[in-house]
């Protein structure tokens, strides 16, 4: 029934403001910055959608329009007849690595599985990522006010080095004290009944032990710059992202580099002390010097 009213509803829309039978799309800001996909590590509240993206609304892939300035909407996509649920992003594979599988069920089955994230440099110091967010609203509303399911990290790498480092994967190992691998968030979306998204797997997550005790140790980014494949690091610079953290706890953390398989550095952060990782919120680690 859903997807003859979405079809329905899919006509396309006229050009006026949001609000005029449009549905538009919003964020709870992240403390610390309001991160969404398009990122400025130097301003992060300057962060924006970027449409062409994707949203998963009530099962169906529908597509970010607008701009910073008029506001994002769905593009083509009237308030529905009933309740919606949005989860961001929608299922997608890309060239970059990206490699997400989204179930969205509504009020009952609903899962977030991510086999791999990527990190895509751009030539204007921001970057792209994806950060899992999740809306609800009532049948006919106009907008979808989005909860990120996900604390942030923002890392800064210095090359302190006197040669050129190039990688094209990173690997982020988050533990606790000890040493054991760190649990995995509760990334439940707001509305009831809606259980725990799927846990990360392939590349991003290592699961060991029953459900009840999720592991999420390592994390696997593959790193981009305009699309293509390695980010440089040279001589003495520095290199500032934010990822999604999807532990639920750390006290230590690790970053290993690779380039065309091989390990070019591996360096360890302690915390000082064990970090709950809440949501909607960007923690700043100290400078990880590659030396």
């Amino acid at each position: 029934m859903f997807l003859a009213v979405l079809f329905a509803a899919c006509g396309k829309e006229g050009d006026g403001p949001l609000g005029d039978g449009r549905i538009g799309i919003f964020t709870n800001p992240m403390a610390g910055g309001d991160t969404k996909v398009l990122v400025n590590p130097a301003a992060v509240n300057n962060a924006s959608w970027v449409a062409g993206e994707q949203i998963d609304l009530n099962g169906t892939a529908c597509t970010i329009a607008g701009n910073s300035t008029d506001g994002f909407y769905l593009d083509g996509v009237a308030p529905l007849s009933e309740e919606m649920y949005a989860i961001y992003p929608a299922t997608m594979k890309d060239a970059l690595g990206n490699d997400i599988v989204v179930t969205n069920g509504g009020d009952g089955a609903c899962a977030i599985d991510i086999h791999c994230l990527a990190v895509n440099f751009r030539g204007d110091g921001t970057h792209d990522v994806y950060f899992p967010m999740a809306a609800h609203t009532a049948a006919g509303g106009t907008t979808l006010l989005f909860d990120h399911l996900t604390g942030g990290l923002k890392l800064t790498l210095t090359n302190a080095t006197s040669d050129d480092i190039t990688v094209d994967r990173l690997v982020v190992t988050a533990t606790q004290d000890g040493g054991a691998p760190a649990i995995y968030k509760d990334l439940r979306p707001a509305w009831a009944g809606s259980p725990l998204p799927g846990i990360p797997g392939g590349e991003v997550g290592a699961e060991t032990g029953d459900q009840g005790a999720q592991f999420i140790s390592d994390m696997t980014l593959r790193m981009n710059t305009n699309g293509s494949t390695g980010v440089t690091l040279t001589a003495g610079s520095s290199l500032t992202f934010c990822i999604p953290m999807l532990a639920k706890d750390l006290r230590h953390l690790a970053v290993t580099g690779y380039h065309n398989g091989s390990p070019v550095f591996s360096k360890s952060k302690d915390l000082g002390a064990e970090k709950d990782i809440e949501r909607n919120k960007m923690y700043t680690l100290p400078t990880i010097n590659i030396d």
